[in-house]
């Protein structure tokens, strides 16, 4: 005998309540973490170009780990790991720079401490 599923109607939702601890809260805070996860990784990208984000993001992704192997750096970037470092150390070094520029010109409005333990 097989067994048939409706969906629920939207008439069948019920308003969330402070304390709920139904399947509705969960996917509701799951919804709202997501949404504030997403916003944060927008802001974290804010200023810089894809390809420095991209490199910037995926050497974070491996330090714990000791760095990437040959095979993730050359499917993700098309070169091996040495060549990678180095790519990471040009990236840091111009960020480095661009932010240093920018505070003595007076166009950015962040703390010379905050800057300086970020890099």
């Amino acid at each position: 005998m097989a067994t048939t599923t409706t969906a629920p109607s939207p008439t069948m939702c019920r308003p969330i309540r402070r304390g709920d601890t139904t399947a509705e809260a969960d996917t509701q805070r799951y919804q709202e973490q997501r949404k504030d996860r997403q916003q944060r990784r927008r802001i974290d990208r804010r200023g810089l170009s894809p390809e420095t984000y991209d490199v910037l993001e995926f050497a974070r992704k491996w330090a714990p780990y000791g760095g990437p192997p040959d095979e993730e750096t050359w499917v993700h970037f098309g070169m091996n790991s040495a060549r990678f470092a180095d790519r990471y150390r040009q990236v840091v070094a111009q960020e480095k720079e661009a932010r240093t520029t920018s505070m003595q010109d007076g166009s950015d409005n962040t703390d010379t401490d905050q800057e300086s333990s970020t890099w």
